[in-house]
């Protein structure tokens, strides 16, 4: 097999892809949706719990106090981050003396994890070295000369999964190599609807035009009149609708196409230079250039939606879906209607039932 420059310049950034994205994602990706201080205090005590993917830098717009617990109580001081990055967390508690049972840290990013007595005395150091820290049984207990208590974490509390570390950076090298060795810039979606769209089956459906206005119309009336509020979420219906009937078209009318590995390329490579471009232009000047670099990697690798970009990792887990999907009803099914339309609708009901934001965290949506 004849290897070209191409194919070489695309195994080289496919490479260089793989050991960033591993590295990115041991350094950034693992966020904190929970943290929560298992403590007494012989007074009323507030804890007070500073977060940061720096370090030691620390600052009130990265802070929140928990509930206060109550005096010679054991109580538990929660604090939720909506999976903010925290590689450095800092602990203050508005008192001279306290005890700790336990901290417990949870993620949908990464595996949780709670911390003892004995791992929090090795974990966390106190900002002021006059702080004193003892075991005494199954909690530890911290006096301080002052009136405060500071603990400052030694090391990142957690660890992304190990999919997270090297699966997801393999996917993304193997489909940057196969994306980029056939990649032409003057084909981007961007510049090519410009002189005018040319569907892939040579044909346009004037009647989904129709369908597109109307679903458009009813979004832009959900965001400006009040009356209409709620109907944009049945005009995103009709637009996913759509996109699923397109995508499909050309593989129900040859169903062999799916075992296709040109045919399959060729699918995948249209998705992603629809999309990635201006998706990933777009991530790298309103994140990474203002240094959210935690954001701009879950965004990167379709695990977030903020804002504007919800509807992306729904869009790009659907290509994905789609493969297994055709290939079952080719294989499977045989392209029986009376078996298949039961089945899809079946399989409807079971994801709307079972797959929900635990299973399938949809950031953007679910926060």
């Amino acid at each position: 097999m004849k290897v070209s420059l191409r194919d070489l310049a695309a195994g080289l950034f496919a490479l260089l892809a793989f050991l960033l994205l591993q590295r990115l994602i041991a350094t950034t990706l693992p966020g904190s949706a929970l943290l929560a201080l298992e403590l007494e205090a012989e007074q009323t005590c507030i804890a007070k719990m500073y977060w940061s993917h720096v370090p030691g830098r620390f600052d009130e717009l990265s802070a929140a106090a928990a509930t206060p617990c109550p005096a010679g109580e054991r109580c538990q001081a929660t604090v939720r981050l909506n999976d903010t990055t925290v590689h450095s967390v800092r602990l203050d508690l508005d008192v001279a003396s306290a005890s700790i049972f336990g901290l417990r840290v949870e993620s949908r990013l990464a595996p949780g994890r709670r911390f003892g007595p004995a791992e929090i005395l090795a974990l966390f150091v106190p900002q002021d070295p006059a702080v004193r820290l003892e075991l005494a049984g199954d909690h530890l207990v911290v006096h301080a000369p002052g009136s405060t208590i500071s603990l400052i974490s030694r090391a990142p509390l957690l660890r992304a999964h190990w999919f997270m570390r090297h699966g997801l950076p393999l996917i993304f090298a193997l489909a940057a190599f196969f994306f980029l060795r056939r990649f032409d810039p003057r084909a981007m979606a961007a510049l090519v609807d410009i002189e005018g769209k040319r569907p892939v089956t040579g044909g346009n459906i004037a009647a989904l035009d129709g369908l597109r206005g109307l679903a458009a119309i009813m979004v832009v009336a959900d965001h400006t009149l009040p009356p209409f509020i709620g109907t944009g979420a049945a005009g995103v219906l009709i637009f996913f609708a759509l996109s699923g009937f397109l995508l499909a078209r050309p593989f129900v009318a040859n169903p062999a196409m799916v075992l296709s590995l040109e045919a399959m390329e060729g699918y995948f490579r249209r998705r992603l230079a629809r999309v990635l471009p201006v998706y990933y232009c777009y991530i790298f000047m309103i994140h990474c250039l203002t240094l959210r670099f935690d954001l701009a990697l879950r965004h990167v690798l379709f695990l977030e939606g903020a804002g504007h970009l919800w509807a992306i990792p729904q869009e790009m887990l659907f290509y994905l879906l789609l493969v297994p999907l055709l290939l079952c009803i080719h294989l499977v099914f045989r392209g029986r209607v009376l078996v298949v339309v039961p089945a899809l609708f079946v399989m409807m009901l079971l994801w709307n039932r079972y797959v929900d934001a635990t299973v399938l965290p949809m950031y953007g949506m679910d926060h």
